[in-house]
């Protein structure tokens, strides 16, 4: 008799404690998340943010609508068009930001491509033209430092190479059919293929064997506009469109 009851005890005891635990668990995952709201009234040049990208030195750039910002943790240094001043960026609607392998800020805009050198003030900007920077079409969309440090740049109208010798772009070859393509955005797998996402869909892009796959699928992606493409750790691509969610893709299997 006196065994059972030790034996409840010992049961009630038990079973408190995991009420005790469940508890805490529930009480930390209900603890408040610490979110600081970064504004204009704290310097941001305005208010819709399109990139984020934080760089080597650690400071983060934030491109918006109307400007390009770099905050160091306590206040924001401008970048932005300025008249009659050519060390300025291209252009204030920042679409995308990226850093080279000689810490250099690539910047694009709607309206061209800006490079903010190491310094953090030498600016040079590219758009259409020969004499320009060559780019098939100032409205740069998205930006890729290659496994290889080349420069791709995504535009309303196909890739863009950067041409480092001569400090200018050049049409990227054997692109096919992507060279009339609306480029949302673009990313690299760990083979070093190049994927596009697209007004008419998702493509990949061998560079070895420089062959161009547009990807489908049965829900028929490639009828949908792709807004963003990301390649993630486990060696999946996703792909963001618009009104039909985002796809997460096995490239083992594509």
């Amino acid at each position: 008799m006196l065994q059972k009851i030790i034996k409840r005890i010992y049961i009630v005891i038990f079973i408190i404690g995991l009420l005790i635990s469940n508890y805490s668990i529930k009480v930390e995952a209900k603890e408040p998340i610490n979110f600081k709201n970064i504004t204009i009234e704290d310097g941001l040049t305005q208010g819709t943010v399109e990139a984020l990208f934080q760089d080597s030195k650690g400071y983060i750039w934030i491109g918006t609508n109307d400007g390009l910002n770099r905050f160091n943790g306590y206040k924001f240094k401008v970048y932005s068009v300025e008249e009659n001043e050519k060390n300025s960026i291209v252009n204030n609607y920042i679409l995308d930001i990226k850093e080279d392998a000689e810490g250099n800020i690539w910047v694009a805009t709607a309206n061209g491509l800006s490079k903010i050198l190491n310094d953090g003030y030498s600016i040079t900007n590219y758009i259409e033209g020969i004499d320009k920077g060559n780019l098939t079409n100032s409205n740069t969309t998205s930006i890729l430092i290659t496994k290889e440090n080349n420069i791709l740049v995504a535009t309303a109208e196909g890739l863009n190479i950067y041409n480092k010798k001569t400090d200018s772009f050049e049409k990227m070859p054997n692109q096919g059919i992507l060279a009339t393509q609306y480029i949302n955005s673009i990313t690299e797998d760990d083979k070093g293929n190049i994927w596009a996402g697209c007004k008419e869909g998702l493509y990949k892009l061998n560079m070895n064997s420089l062959e161009i796959k547009q990807i489908l699928s049965s829900d028929e992606i490639e009828k949908y506009e792709v807004y963003k493409v990301y390649y993630d750790k486990d060696g999946y691509i996703w792909a963001g469109t618009y009104g039909k969610g985002a796809y997460k893709i096995d490239i083992k299997t594509e």
